[in-house]
């Protein structure tokens, strides 16, 4: 979904993911890029913030608050 742009229903499929696992590195970061692609900017924070807490050495995550000018 998301390589198509399908945007709902790819975070549909991420936020599916989450709570099969909550901890999934991949879900919160998919789910970032995704309201990030529909400039949902505020709400991507808190997945990208939530990646780098599981996995604190996701370079993606930390390089997408940079750009968005959301130290990590």
């Amino acid at each position: 979904a998301f390589m198509e742009e399908k945007w709902d229903t790819a975070l549909l499929h991420y936020r599916e993911a989450l709570k099969i696992d909550p901890k999934s590195a991949d879900a919160h970061y998919g789910a970032a890029r995704v309201l990030l692609e529909i400039n949902r900017v505020d709400d991507a924070v808190p997945e990208l913030r939530a990646t780098l807490t599981i996995d604190p050495t996701h370079d993606d995550a930390r390089d997408a608050l940079t750009a968005i000018g959301k130290p990590a």
